[in-house]
Order: C-alpha cells, then sequence, then structure tokens
C-alpha cells in the first residue's frame, strides 16, 4: 500500500526525468498560459471590436466547440499519415497564426471560421499530446503520470487568465 503522497511524487518524478514527458508538460504549461489570455480578452474583443450581441457572442463560443469535435474526428486519421512532431508543431503553428488572424478581423462572419479552426487545433494538439503519453508510460504508472502532467500543463491557465486580464487593464482595450 502506497500513500497518496507517494503516488504523486512518484509521478512527479516520472515526469520530471522523462525527456519526452517533461518536455510535453513544459510545453502544454506555456501553451495553456498563451491560450487563457486568448480566452480571457475573447468577450471583450467580441464586443468592442466585432460589436456582437449576446446571440453572436454564443455563436463564437459554438464555433469553438464545432471545431473542438471536427479536429477531434480527425485526430486519428492525422496521427497515422504524420509523425506526432508533425501534428503537434502543425497544430501550434496553425493556432498561433490564427489567433492572429482573429485579433485582425473586424467582421464577426469572417471571425467564426477562424475561431472554429483555431480552437479545433487547440483541441487537436490536446489531444495528441494525452495520446503520446498513454503510448509511452507503463500503465501501472499511467494514471500518476497523466495526474502530474495535467496539473503541470493546467496549472499555467488561471495564471494566464490573470495576464489577460491584466493586460486588458493596463492597454485600456
Amino acid at each position: 500500500r502506497t500513500t497518496i503522497r507517494a503516488d504523486i511524487a512518484e509521478g512527479l518524478r516520472y515526469v520530471v526525468t522523462h525527456p519526452v514527458l517533461r518536455n510535453i508538460s513544459l510545453m502544454m504549461m506555456l501553451f495553456n498560459f498563451f491560450d487563457s489570455t486568448f480566452n480571457a480578452q475573447q468577450v471583450l474583443y467580441a464586443k468592442e471590436r466585432l460589436h456582437t450581441n449576446n446571440f453572436e457572442l454564443g455563436l463564437l463560443f459554438a464555433m469553438s466547440g464545432v471545431g473542438a469535435v471536427l479536429f477531434s474526428l480527425s485526430a486519428g486519421f492525422l496521427r497515422r499519415r504524420f509523425a506526432f512532431s508533425t501534428v503537434v508543431i502543425g497544430c501550434l503553428a496553425l493556432t498561433g497564426l490564427l489567433t492572429v488572424a482573429f485579433a485582425s478581423v473586424p467582421w464577426l462572419w469572417l471571425a467564426l471560421p477562424i475561431l472554429l479552426l483555431r480552437d479545433g487545433s487547440a483541441s487537436l494538439l490536446n489531444i495528441n499530446t494525452f495520446s503520446l503519453r498513454q503510448a509511452i508510460v507503463p500503465n501501472q504508472m499511467l494514471g500518476r503520470v497523466l495526474s502530474v502532467a495535467g496539473l503541470l500543463a493546467f496549472s499555467a491557465t488561471p495564471i494566464g487568465s490573470l495576464a489577460g486580464g491584466y493586460l486588458i487593464q493596463r492597454t485600456h482595450s
């Protein structure tokens, strides 16, 4: 029998000492930090720049969900055709480019498909990183590793949200 503290320590040691898991966790921390700044600013941007009403704002959020579902359905196909690194780097690049594109468009109807593609790509990134973890971690360690990796990756989300709110406050936009 072990304690939960020992299990967490074992999972953390495994992630930190495994170069692939450590790098994926760091990459996802950075991604979640910057992605959450986008999410923190999205409503204000939609209201002030795109001049959306509440229904149209709901459409923006719905596009995120539709993108996540569509890209999730393509995850297996893409992973069979391309290397993990190709899919992940493609998702990171596409998400970044589409974030810039989203910030550049002044029309809701152009922003909708951009957001669908952006958030779909971000979902595909998450699916691929979780799939790789499941493939390389032994079954007896999987729960501990996924818990620790998830905690590390998602711990950046509230910090990024605060940073996004702070940027809005400081830039008055």
